[in-house]
């Protein structure tokens, strides 16, 4: 019987590589963002274990009604869910309104940490069960202009390393993944200034795909990472702090 694992943020960038990969490695994929988009309806067509669920990460009974169809609708065991939706932003802290703050905590962080509660009542069910946040670099250095941004990813990071150690004893695994800035659509909209500073930092030429973060999921989905819990993986290129 095919694993189950949710992922949300499917429509595109990391999300939908993720969702692409594991479907090729005959996991069972709920596939979980606003729409169905066009890269997804052609993952429908080709795929018989996928299913999409359309939810709104800034709305918590949306959050809610989609795992209860999730649960309701799949005859395959729930194993894992991967944290891959949220919302990006830049802006100096004293030019940033603290509503602003909320709100990017409240999808990033809060509303994450509600949907990974309604998913574990599965896993612990189950007594298996990996569990991958996508956090990111910006969580780990102090940069300027991350405050918001990095703030919720740095509490992602550490929600990751308590969540290992309360639900270890349940088999179900916990780690993040901490990406610089990868190529994508949400990339393209950073500020131009901060991408050079980061590249300036970096030990290793060229760029970061969705493929090398999706690669990095699918192993700590995997029975290859067994041993590993509470851990945070970032993939920099070595970047310097």
């Amino acid at each position: 019987m095919s694993k189950n694992i949710i992922v949300t943020g499917t429509s595109r960038g990391i999300g939908l590589q993720i969702a692409k990969d594991l479907l090729e490695s005959g996991y069972c994929v709920s596939a979980c963002s606003r729409n169905l988009s066009r890269e997804l309806k052609q993952l429908e067509k080709n795929y018989k274990n996928f299913n999409f669920y359309s939810f709104d990460l800034s709305n918590r009974d949306s959050i809610k009604k989609m795992v209860s169809e999730i649960f309701s609708d799949k005859k395959e065991e729930l194993f894992g869910l991967v944290n891959c939706a949220g919302v990006a932003h830049g802006g100096l802290f004293s030019m940033t309104p603290i509503e602003d703050i909320e709100n990017i905590f409240k999808i990033n962080y809060f509303n994450q940490l509600y949907l990974t509660q309604l998913v574990i009542k599965k896993l612990i069910r189950n007594k298996c069960g990996s569990i991958v946040n996508i956090a990111s670099t910006a969580g780990i250095f102090g940069d300027e202009g991350t405050i918001a941004y990095g703030g919720s990813k740095s509490a992602l990071i550490h929600s990751t390393k308590v969540l290992s150690s309360e639900l270890g004893k349940f088999n179900i695994r916990v780690n993040s993944i901490s990406p610089a800035v990868v190529e994508t659509d949400m990339s393209s909209l950073m500020d131009q200034k901060s991408i050079e500073r980061l590249n300036s930092r970096k030990s290793l030429d060229g760029v970061i795909l969705p493929k090398d973060v999706s690669f990095f999921v699918e192993f700590l989905l995997s029975d290859k990472s067994l041993t590993l819990s509470g851990q945070n993986f970032k993939i920099d290129q070595g970047i310097s702090a």
